[in-house]
């Protein structure tokens, strides 16, 4: 893809739009190592109101993927650092863990005027943060005691908000403006 000029140019600065896509799509497939399944069959959970049918939940978004089938192998992203390069990462509920956000550069126009580092002025790096590596406090990769769990793992509890790597590290590398313009001094 060629990004699309914002403004003309000015020497020494590139200054492009990037595709939301492109930015966020190759992180999250490296985030859990994973290559795209085609959809397989939901099991329904009486009572808890996850309706098979809606594949834009996530939870059939990780089974869809192929993530459920990767907790239940103990593959959860652990070991893994996920460069996000966005808007930034604020730490938020699911992403507020000890070690769970490293604070990476600052690419942005902002970084000489002393932008705080873990700010996301926008919400957009921190919303891909949490589909990457995003999880509920009780979340936890052991089954034991889930008695709404889909699969061998806790992680495919559809009651809780994992994402797809949920053991993953997050690397907050902020190239956005907290305006939205995404503009990049290298």
């Amino acid at each position: 893809m060629t990004p699309t000029p914002v403004h003309p140019a000015t020497p020494g600065r590139r200054t492009h739009r990037r595709s939301a896509v492109a930015a966020s799509a190759a992180p999250l497939l490296l985030a859990g190592g994973l290559a795209l399944a085609g959809p397989a069959s939901a099991a329904v959970v009486p009572g808890l109101g996850y309706d098979p049918a809606d594949t834009g939940s996530p939870s059939a978004i990780s089974r869809i993927v192929g993530a459920q089938a990767a907790w239940a192998r103990g593959l959860t992203g652990a070991g893994v650092d996920v460069a996000v390069i966005d808007s930034g990462v604020s730490a938020v509920p699911g992403l507020d863990a000890p070690g769970k956000v490293i604070t990476g550069p600052d690419l942005s126009f902002d970084a000489p005027g002393g932008w705080t580092p873990g700010v996301d002025g926008f919400g957009h790096g921190t919303f891909m943060a949490g589909l990457i590596a995003g999880r509920d406090a009780g979340a936890t990769a052991s089954p034991a005691g889930c008695t709404a769990c889909l699969n061998g793992s806790g992680y495919s509890d559809p009651t809780r908000y994992v994402g797809i790597a949920p053991d993953a590290r997050i690397v907050d590398a902020r190239s956005v403006r907290p305006t939205a313009g995404s503009t990049s001094r290298r």
